[in-house]
């Protein structure tokens, strides 16, 4: 028997055994031959589709890689290899690609170079597909805070008094304040992507009353050079001791390895009396200030600059009898006779300014009957005046009261002039809290009756008749 022209196609690279077999009509086979045919595959596969890779990416985010691939085998278990190198050519492919998902994550910015290949089990690799990525840091680190409950952290006047004692090294220090800790999150992990390397440096930054600021980051234990405030970190929260009372400025903020900063976090640590006097102006004062004044009478301030205070539950009260009342919280700032004891002495600054906002000039006199020491003004010009009634407490928080009240012209001959009867004064007492009083004194000139004075213009016409 001849076989001739018998041919088959291999599918794949592969072994295959070829049995000859022959039979007669009385199925009668005989098996002549076994011959082995090795059947091989040299063609790389073919990459169809890739799909995913984008020119820029944002640090933090993730891009999912397509790819697609034809070979000459049949049912060729095709796979693929994805090199990730950075901008100094250093492989990548281990901590920012997972070959399981086909996911790219970088975690640092800076330009990547990805190569893509296929490969067909047989040995077979396709040329590699290039792309070039820029990956971008825009995002600004995320602060998270320990605990962190509220903007305003008061230390009460009480808290220091309570601290001090009778403690005569304590007389004028304050208690230690804790602050929260805080750390700073960021999309970067780290140079290379190694972990505990910060990707973001947090810093916390105290402002005191006077605007002198200290700084200390979040891998700091205290600062470097002058510290007066004691800045320290310990346990993961931050500590100071206040040099004063007042108004202390917290900042918590962050900036990453690419320049981004978080948006700041800022807190205000009242230390002891930090609001100001409040000072009131009754209905009468307030109505006598809108009569106004008459061109060439005066107004005279007297102040009473003497105030006892008792204890510091006194100061939290005050007198409802008088014009103007002063009150606060803790007590008023020496502004000039010195302190003795329990005694505070305080003045009231008082300014009054004209039409042209020009400081009104005064002269001091003393009361002789009373004794008490008064500022008197004088009007020269007409216009809209202001009075400013200005008070300071221990702690230096001030309030100004401001009101306003007019200067009128009056027309009138120098025969009239001189002929003033008089000023009455109208005197007005003002009560601040246990004994500082203001007299405000308003003049007026009583002036001849325009009636009587047409009569006797009639009287001297009937003569010359």
């Amino acid at each position: 028997y001849t076989f001739a022209g018998i041919k088959f196609t291999a599918n794949k690279a592969d072994n295959y055994t070829i049995n000859y077999v022959v039979s007669d009509e009385g199925n009668n086979a005989i098996a002549y031959a076994y011959v082995l045919v090795l059947a091989t595959d040299k063609e790389t596969p073919v990459i169809t589709e890739i799909t995913g890779i984008s020119d820029n990416m944002e640090l933090g985010t993730s891009k999912p890689i397509s790819v697609s691939a034809t070979d000459n085998t049949l049912g060729a278990n095709i796979t693929y290899k994805v090199k990730v190198l950075d901008q100094d050519n250093k492989d990548m492919s281990f901590t920012y690609f997972n070959e399981e998902t086909m996911t790219f994550t970088p975690k640092a910015a800076g330009t990547y170079t990805i190569q893509i290949s296929a490969d067909d089990g047989f040995g077979n690799v396709s040329s590699a597909e290039t792309f070039t990525v820029k990956v971008s840091d825009t995002q600004a680190p995320n602060l998270e805070f320990d605990n962190l409950t509220q903007d305003i952290i008061p230390i009460p006047e009480q808290d220091i008094l309570n601290y001090r004692g009778d403690n005569a090294d304590l007389k004028d220090k304050f208690p230690e304040v804790e602050l929260s800790g805080f750390t700073a999150t960021d999309v970067y992990e780290g140079k290379n992507g190694f972990a505990g390397v910060f990707g973001a440096t947090g810093t916390l930054k105290i402002t005191t009353p006077d605007s002198d600021s200290y700084t200390i980051t979040n891998t700091q234990t205290t600062i470097e050079g002058e510290n007066p405030l004691n800045l320290r970190r310990e346990g993961g929260k931050f500590f100071f001791t206040p040099t004063q009372r007042g108004k202390y400025f917290v900042s918590y903020s962050a900036t990453d390895y690419a320049g981004n900063t978080a948006t700041e976090k800022t807190v205000k640590v009242e230390i002891g009396d930090t609001a100001p006097p409040n000072i009131n102006i009754s209905d009468y004062l307030d109505k006598t200030l809108k009569n106004g004044f008459v061109l060439g009478s005066n107004a005279q301030l007297l102040v009473n600059t003497k105030v006892l205070f008792n204890s510091l539950d006194n100061l939290k009260e005050s007198k409802t009898n008088g014009d103007i009342i002063l009150k606060d919280n803790y007590g008023f700032k020496n502004l000039g006779d010195g302190q003795e004891g329990s005694e505070i002495y305080t003045n009231v600054a008082i300014q009054v300014l004209d039409a042209n906002n020009k400081s009104v000039s005064y002269t001091t006199e003393t009361n002789e009957s009373t004794g008490i020491e008064y500022k008197k003004f004088v009007f020269e010009t007409a216009g809209t005046y202001t009075i400013n009634f200005t008070a300071t407490d221990s702690v230096g928080n001030s309030y100004t009261k401001s009101q306003t009240f007019k200067v009128s012209a009056v027309e009138s001959s120098a025969t009239e002039s001189s002929k003033v009867l008089g000023i009455v004064l109208i005197v007005v007492s003002i009560v601040i809290l246990a004994g500082v009083i203001i007299y405000f004194v308003r003049g007026t000139k009583f002036l001849p009756k325009k009636k009587k004075a047409k009569k006797e213009s009639i009287k001297k016409e009937e003569n010359k008749d």
